[in-house]
């Protein structure tokens, strides 16, 4: 029997956005969609929602924000993706700016500006202007250090060195860092995740 393996999408993402990385696992897949969310409750529900029978949770960046408070006490094995223990407090702090008002004033070139500069070229987003909102003032007040300590060891957290939207002093030590990779760190070096990633589920 197949495994089951559940993706959380970062902010404004969906599940296009994983490119052929999941092909690579040979598993059933479930994804989060986060598009219609109209208040910060509903981004937790909808992992609990698609959270039965699953094997193991990928989450990536804001979705593994998300997932790590969802699941400090859930036993599922979780793999992080450039996520944060504090968001605002380690991320990058002109790049945060510059979302949060330009998604105030211009959402549509700041969504334009935000996915190149982890793609190299626009990526359009299914989310709502609403969910979009709500999705930032999660990260406002985003703080999953309790979370991260009650669970790390059914944890593997990977990130890029050369994460410009979560810089890697957003993760904890623990984190695997892989070199010269970016936000998107199983695009741009998936060879490298998914080794990190086939070393951890044998140990």
């Amino acid at each position: 029997m197949k495994r089951t393996s559940l993706w959380v999408p970062g902010w404004s993402m969906d599940a296009s956005h994983w490119g052929t990385f999941p092909d690579r696992w040979g598993h059933v897949h479930r994804h989060v969609d986060f598009a219609s969310c109209t208040q910060k409750d509903d981004f937790s529900q909808r992992i609990v929602d698609r959270l039965l029978g699953v094997d193991v949770v990928v989450a990536w960046s804001f979705g593994a924000v998300v997932a790590l408070d969802v699941l400090a006490d859930h036993s599922v094995p979780l793999v992080v993706v450039g996520g944060a223990l504090q968001f605002v407090q380690a991320c990058n702090e002109v790049v945060w700016a510059r979302t949060v008002i330009g998604m105030r004033e211009a959402p549509v070139q700041t969504l334009e500006r935000f996915t190149s500069s982890i793609f190299g070229a626009p990526r359009p987003t299914t989310w709502t202007l609403s969910a979009l909102h709500e999705g930032l003032d999660v990260l406002a007040h985003s703080d999953v250090r309790a979370a991260w300590a009650r669970r790390k060891d059914r944890t593997l957290w990977i990130h890029g060195t050369h994460d410009r939207i979560c810089p890697v002093r957003a993760a904890p030590p623990e984190a695997v860092r892989i070199s010269g990779a970016g936000h998107a760190p199983f695009v741009d070096q998936a060879d490298a995740v998914q080794e990190v990633i086939d070393r951890w589920c044998i140990r």
